[in-house]
């Protein structure tokens, strides 16, 4: 049996965003002896409730501990969003294909997602934006190729 460490993430869960410098050293440091298997959590799949002003004011405290802990960046706009459903599934989705495609890319692309979520304020719930979050990763943005968007 080989050893190999299972890392559970969800590309808009917050502390797998302050993780993310962690397990990229991890990876880099200690692949050759322990391989990292990336397996995709639910944080929220399917939701389909628009985010009330309680619950952006629990995901914000969230957001302002994970900060403190790991210096992580944040765009704080996302709480001027209205309407926004926190469906994590479409995101889940792209990182499930990216690991199809290219296995060795995953973990990557997940970093790559994290950061245009918590960072740059992206929609990566929207599947446009998950093609373009993928073009620009170097993943093939055609449509009639497996998408990354489920």
């Amino acid at each position: 049996m080989t050893k190999q460490l299972a890392y559970i993430a969800d590309p808009m869960c917050s502390w797998c965003w302050g993780f993310s410098p962690v397990i990229s050293r991890i990876v880099e440091t200690f692949s050759e002896q322990l391989p990292v298997r990336l397996v995709l959590g639910g944080l929220s799949p399917g939701t389909e409730q628009a985010l009330s002003d309680e619950t952006k004011a629990t995901i914000r405290e969230h957001w302002d501990h994970v900060h403190e802990a790991t210096d992580q960046p944040f765009d704080y706009g996302f709480f001027e969003r209205d309407g926004f459903v926190y469906d994590t599934q479409p995101a889940c989705q792209a990182v499930v294909t990216a690991r199809r495609l290219d296995a060795g890319r995953a973990l990557p692309f997940l970093a790559h997602l994290h950061g245009a979520f918590y960072r740059d304020n992206r929609d990566v719930t929207d599947n446009d934006t998950l093609y373009d979050v993928a073009g620009e990763f170097g993943f093939e943005r055609d449509r009639s190729s497996p998408t990354l968007a489920g």
